[in-house]
């Protein structure tokens, strides 16, 4: 019998736009399962730069107007190997098979890039090769007829209901992946909700 699919929301923090080049700084996961938009856990770790990156300089002018968050980032990191076990043990650790959810793509690029270096490919694998993006759920659900119109704010406005009771966005991995998680639980009860309206069998479990 194949394991149900945990859906875990991740979140990063970085001093620049790709890895490699940059440095993964913070990451956050929520993991949910459909039907509750409370996380049944989660895992948050800040991550030592990589000694060959340099950090990029417009995004390190966006984290002086954030210094909050650039010292939550930044206070005590792990090695990017000893972090990147410990993400490894928690997701293979989880009640079933995780499936990662990520608004945007962008963090899933680095999860994957950072898995990969220092955990090796096979156990990269334990999120797979792909993840979901809530901003395409999101485009579907809100019958947007093109990606670009869809931002938070157009969502919010559509539906509000998404966005209740989620934690600050804050520019910390936990927090934001809460919300994002919160945010992609909702989106499906609606996607769901729209089906069994038209007809169509749906099942969220």
């Amino acid at each position: 019998m194949p394991k149900p699919e945990i859906y875990v929301s991740a979140d990063i923090e970085a001093d620049g736009p790709i890895p490699g080049a940059n440095s993964l700084l913070n990451l956050g996961m929520a993991a949910f399962r459909l039907g509750s938009d409370k996380p049944i856990d989660t895992f948050e770790i800040n991550i030592a730069p990589l000694p060959e990156a340099t950090p990029d300089p417009d995004t390190m002018d966006w984290w002086k107007k954030n210094p909050d968050a650039w010292g939550y980032v930044t206070h005590k990191p792990a090695p990017a190997s000893e972090a990147m076990a410990k993400l490894y043990d928690w997701a293979s650790g989880l009640p079933g098979k995780p499936i990662l959810v990520v608004y945007p793509t962008y963090d899933f690029m680095f999860v994957r890039w950072y898995l990969v270096r220092f955990c090796g490919v096979d156990h990269a694998q334990v999120f797979g090769f792909a993840a979901l993006d809530i901003k395409t759920l999101a485009m579907a659900a809100m019958r947007s007829p093109t990606f670009k119109g869809v931002a938070k704010r157009s969502m919010s406005k559509a539906y509000p209901e998404w966005f209740r009771g989620h934690p600050k966005h804050d520019h910390t991995g936990l927090a934001d992946a809460i919300g994002q998680g919160i945010l992609f639980i909702r989106i499906m009860e609606t996607l769901a909700e729209q089906a069994a309206a038209s007809g169509l069998p749906t099942r969220m479990s």
